[in-house]
């Protein structure tokens, strides 16, 4: 007699939002200075150093802010993770155009990533997450007649505007051409977090991160 079926030791656990009523002024941004990141891609990211934070202009705020109320949920509602603080080490605008699209990655020297979509509409495609191939594959592949998961290799989030996604820093993700004749314009963070040390369980080594 069949009783369960458990999946065990997920890779993480994605976080989605939204932020209702309201859209940003798209000439409110056209100024900012932006770089090739990619095929089809332009990003105010124009060094890839810590600290080049998009975050910090004025006009944002209210994205800010929206993000910073719904981390505080995904920290402590979803992810069930104890913090004292946590700051953005990065963040930055992505433009793509027309089959513009990313390659699998993940972001190093961070704990908790997202993207905020400024704009997005149904001809863009969504978000995908890929997973990591390692002791838990067997060596020898098999199919299966579904794809479910506990089976599936990789998994699309939807996406649309005012849509917030987060997510382990570690986990593979990416998105394929977009097929929309207007310009996607997505907001993506990296944050460090400091966890309280008298919570920590017994013998927990502990590491806390300097501003």
């Amino acid at each position: 007699m069949f009783t369960n079926a458990t999946p065990l030791f997920p890779q993480g656990v994605v976080g989605t939002y939204h932020h209702e009523n309201y859209v940003l002024d798209p000439s409110l941004i056209e100024h900012f200075e932006t770089t090739r990141a990619g095929e089809g891609i332009q990003s105010t990211q124009l060094k890839r150093e810590a600290f080049e934070n998009i975050l910090d202009e004025e006009v944002l705020t209210p994205i800010r802010d929206f993000i910073v109320d719904s981390l505080r949920h995904y920290l402590q509602e979803v992810a069930s993770m104890p913090y004292e603080e946590f700051w953005f080490t990065s963040s930055w605008l992505n433009f793509t155009t027309t089959d513009g699209h990313q390659n699998y990655h993940n972001h190093t020297n961070s704990i908790i990533s997202g993207v905020y979509y400024v704009y997005s509409d149904e001809k863009d495609p969504g978000l995908t997450f890929r997973k990591e191939h390692r002791s838990h594959k067997p060596y020898i592949t098999l199919y299966t007649n579904t794809a479910n998961m506990i089976h599936a290799d990789h998994a699309e989030v939807p996406t649309k505007t005012g849509d917030l996604i987060i997510f382990p820093s570690h986990m593979i993700h990416g998105y394929g051409a977009s097929k929309s004749s207007n310009t996607r314009i997505s907001l993506a963070w990296n944050i460090l977090l400091n966890q309280p040390e008298h919570l920590a369980p017994e013998g927990w080594y502990h590491i806390r991160f300097a501003k």
